[in-house]
C-alpha cells in the first residue's frame, strides 16, 4: 500500500529533524568560527548602533549583510543565544528537504519526489552544517526557495510569482555576491521562455522591479558608506590569487590533477613534493595586497581595482594556464564532502592504525559511489533533453555555480547550496533507470 501523501510529509520532516540533530550535534562548533564570528560582531552592532558601523568588519561582510541582519533579528527577538541560531538552521534544513519535495512533485513526479525528499534528508553534508554557524544552510535554504518560486512562475504564470521570485535572489544576492551575475542568467531564459510573447514581458518587469526595489538600495548605500559597490569585495584578492595559484601548480599540474580527483592521500604517496596549498591559496598576493592596504594606507577600492587589472593582464597573457587550473577549481569544488572533512583531505596524516590499502579502498568506494550519482544526473539530464522546460532551472542554477565558483574560487562546501539539485537530477536518473531495468528484467 503507497503511503499517503500528508503521511509522507510528516514522515520526511521526522527524518530530516533525525538527520538534522544528528549530524549537526555530532559535527557542532560550540562557538562561531570564521565567518561566523564577523557575522556575530556586526549583528551586535547592528543592535547597538542601528546601523552598519564597523568599517574593518564591512570590509569582510560587504558581499554578504543578510547573514548578520539574519543574526540580529534572532539576537533582537530571542537575546543573544547560540542555541537559537541552531535551532533556525534546523528549521532551514527541514524547509530544504520539503522545498526539494515540492519541485519534485511539482516539475516531475511523486516517485522522483519521494526519492529526492529522502535523498536530502538523508544527506550528511547539508545536516551536519546545521551545527556549524556559517551561512551555507541559510543560503542553501533561500538558493531553493528561489528556484521553488521560479517553477511556480512558470508553471502557474502569476505575476505575484515572478514579484516573489525577485524579492528572493535580492535577497539571496545580498546573502552571497556569487549569485551576483545569475539576474543575467535568469533574463537569458526568461527571453527563451517568452519566444516574442509581448505579455510575457510585462511578468519580466515585475519580477526586475521587485529585485530592483530590493538591491539597489543595499547597492547605493555600500557605495556611499564604504566607497564601492558592494559585489567588488576582495576582488583585488580573488583573480591575482588565481594567477599565482596557476604559475605555481604549471609544473606540477598532474600532481594536482590527481591530489583533486583521487584525493591527497594519493597525490602524497606518488608525488614526495606535493603541496595541496599550492592549488588552494595564493599567499604572496594575499601579502601584498595586505601591505598595499595596511602598511602603504592604500585606499582598498584602489588596491582591489590595480591588482585586478594586473591579474587580467596576466589572465590574458597565459590563457591555456587558466583553463587549466579552472578544471582543477571544478575538480575541487565538486570534491565529495564526508562529515566535517573533504574527501580531497581524507585520511591524510590521520588513522595511523589503519593499513593504507583500507584506507584507499574506502576513498576509492566513496568516491565511486558519488560517481555513480554524478552518471545519474547526467542519464537524468539527457533523458529530459527534448522536455527542457521541466529540468530548465535545475540545470541553469547548476552550471552558474559550477561556471563562476571554479572561475573565482572554489573549495568543496561552496557546492553544498546546490546539493538540493544535484539529488533532484539525480533522482530523475534513478527512477528512470530503475523504470527501464524493471521492464526488461520482468
Amino acid at each position: 500500500m503507497i503511503m499517503k501523501n500528508k503521511n509522507f510529509i510528516s514522515l520526511l520532516i521526522i527524518i530530516t529533524l533525525l538527520s538534522g540533530l544528528f549530524w549537526g550535534i555530532k559535527y557542532s562548533h560550540p562557538y562561531p568560527v570564521g565567518e561566523g564570528i564577523r557575522s556575530v560582531k556586526i549583528a551586535d552592532l547592528i543592535l547597538e548602533e542601528g546601523i552598519f558601523t564597523d568599517g574593518e568588519l564591512m570590509n569582510h561582510n560587504i558581499d554578504r549583510p543578510m547573514h548578520p541582519v539574519f543574526y540580529a533579528f534572532l539576537f533582537k527577538i530571542f537575546g543573544h543565544n547560540y542555541l537559537v541560531i541552531r535551532i533556525a538552521y534546523l528549521l532551514f534544513f527541514i524547509g530544504i528537504v520539503l522545498l526539494v519535495y515540492k519541485i519534485g512533485q511539482m516539475v516531475f513526479n511523486e516517485r522522483v519526489a519521494r526519492l529526492a525528499g529522502l535523498m536530502t534528508a538523508l544527506c550528511y553534508t547539508l545536516a551536519s552544517f546545521t551545527g556549524w554557524f556559517y551561512r551555507e544552510v541559510f543560503f542553501c535554504f533561500l538558493v531553493t526557495l528561489l528556484i521553488y518560486s521560479l517553477y511556480k512562475a512558470q508553471l502557474l504564470d502569476k505575476k505575484r510569482w515572478y514579484m516573489i521570485s525577485g524579492i528572493v535572489l535580492a535577497i539571496s544576492i545580498l546573502t552571497n555576491a556569487m549569485l551576483g551575475f545569475f539576474p543575467l542568467f535568469i533574463l537569458g531564459y526568461f527571453l527563451l521562455l517568452a519566444r516574442g510573447n509581448k505579455k510575457f514581458y510585462l511578468k519580466i518587469a515585475v519580477f526586475f522591479l521587485a529585485f530592483s526595489l530590493i538591491i539597489i538600495p543595499w547597492v547605493i548605500s555600500c557605495y556611499l558608506n564604504f566607497g564601492r559597490f558592494f559585489f567588488t569585495a576582495g576582488s583585488g584578492l580573488i583573480l591575482p590569487q588565481r594567477v599565482e595559484r596557476m604559475k605555481t601548480i604549471e609544473d606540477k599540474y598532474i600532481q594536482h590533477l590527481v591530489g583533486n580527483s583521487l584525493g591527497d592521500f594519493f597525490a602524497y604517496r606518488w608525488y614526495p613534493d606535493y603541496n595541496p596549498s599550492d592549488s588552494r591559496f595564493g599567499w604572496d598576493n594575499w601579502l601584498k595586497w595586505q601591505n598595499m592596504v595596511h602598511v602603504e594606507k592604500i585606499d582598498r577600492a584602489e588596491v582591489d581595482k590595480i591588482m585586478t587589472k594586473g591579474a587580467i593582464e596576466e589572465i590574458f597573457k597565459n590563457p591555456w594556464l587558466y583553463t587549466k587550473l579552472v578544471f582543477i577549481d571544478l575538480l575541487k569544488l565538486n570534491t565529495p564532502m564526508t562529515p566535517d572533512t573533504r574527501m580531497q583531505a581524507m585520511f591524510v596524516k590521520t588513522h595511523q592504525n589503519v593499513p593504507d590499502w583500507l584506507k584507499a579502498v574506502i576513498i576509492l568506494s566513496i568516491r565511486f559511489i558519488y560517481l555513480i550519482l554524478a552518471g545519474m544526473i547526467f542519464y537524468g539530464v539527457i533523458k529530459n533533453l527534448k522536455k527542457w522546460k521541466k529540468i530548465g532551472w535545475l540545470v541553469l542554477i547548476v552550471l552558474y555555480f559550477n561556471f563562476i565558483l571554479s572561475n573565482l574560487i572554489a573549495i568543496a562546501r561552496y557546492s553544498v547550496p546546490i546539493y538540493p539539485f544535484y539529488i533532484l537530477l539525480s533522482s530523475v536518473g534513478i527512477i528512470i533507470f530503475w523504470t527501464k531495468l524493471k521492464k526488461k528484467l520482468l
